[in-house]
């Protein structure tokens, strides 16, 4: 039996278990949730990926553009790169506006994350649009300006990883529940200590966004503006969960509940699981998959 940690989100209760027997039973303030344990095939390499948070508000009107380019670079790079949008860093950018009337309702959202908030004063984000790969300093700085991005992307090695994610999203209607259950392995030897953290982001949500270039939309803000790869939650802790393994071939299940927000649109949200060195946080493995019920 292999080592399950699970971690509940939001309205759920930690587990503190070594080992759990399938199924787990967890408690919900709507019913007792039962869930079996997704099956994993054996996986002995993977290719390492990218994972790219971009730090942008609704309120940067030259954040429209940094994204674009992320988008572009995405469709040559296809699922190599991870890209996860957080709208945290500079407050003035990311706080709801009402009072700016160019549209409607003016910019009445809200998408900080408790998460997002978390991560931006960790790495040190003071503009915007800045986006941080692979949560390395580069030049001494987490955050990188825009006219870097595909050059830096460019000058990251492409290498097989020595670990692999695998995740399962597992819908629960009767709960209104997310389970996830990421299986980590080993492909080599090692003496780090790592970090599992488990994300989810949106795409498609329409709502108001400042604009300052044209080709991209109409200034002073796109009313309708589709933001993609949005960070939604935190599914694991946001500092993550720690896993212990030192030699090849080791492997752990981490089994995590997110209760459901109705703002939320399941179509349309992805599940982002990363590695991460316990102590400098630089990813080492990143995957994604989206949510299908």
């Amino acid at each position: 039996m292999k080592k399950i940690a699970i971690w509940i989100a939001a309205v759920f209760v930690l587990v503190a278990c070594d080992k759990i027997e399938k199924p787990y039973k967890v408690e919900h303030p709507k019913a007792l949730i039962s869930v079996d344990t997704p099956q994993f095939e054996v996986i002995d390499h993977a290719l390492q990926k990218i994972l790219v948070e971009e730090y942008t508000g609704h309120l940067c009107s030259n954040c429209p553009q940094g994204h674009d380019d992320l988008a572009k670079i995405k469709l040559a790079m296809k699922d190599t790169l991870v890209l996860l949008a957080l709208h945290a860093g500079v407050k003035n950018y990311v706080e709801p506006d009402p009072d700016f009337d160019f549209c409607d309702k003016g910019f009445i959202s809200d998408f900080r994350t408790a998460a997002g908030n978390q991560y931006a004063t960790d790495f040190e984000i003071s503009m915007m649009p800045r986006a941080v790969f692979n949560r390395t300093r580069i030049n001494d700085s987490y955050g990188q300006s825009r006219p870097n991005w595909k050059t830096i992307l460019g000058d990251m090695p492409r290498k097989p990883a020595e670990q692999g994610l695998q995740i399962a999203p597992v819908w629960n209607e009767a709960g209104d529940t997310l389970f996830v259950f990421v299986n980590a392995t080993l492909f080599a030897d090692t003496k780090q200590t790592m970090r599992l953290t488990v994300l989810m982001s949106e795409d498609s949500i329409i709502a108001p966004q400042k604009n300052e270039t044209p080709s991209i939309g109409s200034v002073p803000a796109i009313c309708d503006y589709v933001h993609h790869h949005m960070l939604r939650a935190n599914i694991s802790p946001i500092d993550g969960t720690t896993f212990n393994a030192v030699s090849a071939g080791e492997s752990a299940i981490f089994a995590y509940a997110l209760a459901w927000s109705p703002v939320w649109k399941k179509n349309e949200c992805n599940i982002i699981a990363f590695l991460s060195d316990a102590e400098t946080h630089e990813v080492l493995q990143v995957e994604e998959c989206k949510i299908k019920e």
